[in-house]
């Protein structure tokens, strides 16, 4: 059996570089206020999301409202949060 429990699939990646890449992306997501390491594994491993950038695109284009657990309302909090940080980082 492989070192790392077995062939990659969605929640397990290719190699050691990418878990670390996905920990780092899903540790920037969790930043947020109300946005957990579930929801931000999934936003990670579904839609790709690695940065606060990439996540208000795709709150504002509608793709986050395709996923289970994110719901219209969920959805405005998070743009708003988002909107907060990223004024605050500039």
């Amino acid at each position: 059996m492989p070192r790392d429990g077995g062939p990659p699939t969605p929640t397990r990646p290719r190699s050691r570089g990418s878990r670390i890449e996905a920990t780092r992306a899903i540790a920037e997501l969790v930043r947020l206020p109300r946005l957990g390491p579930r929801r931000a594994k999934l936003l990670h491993d579904e839609l790709g999301i690695t940065t606060l950038t990439e996540l208000r695109q795709a709150l504002q284009d509608g793709r986050v409202s395709r996923l289970t657990g994110f719901s219209d309302y969920v959805i405005q909090r998070l743009l708003k949060a988002v909107e907060i940080v990223t004024s605050r980082q500039v």
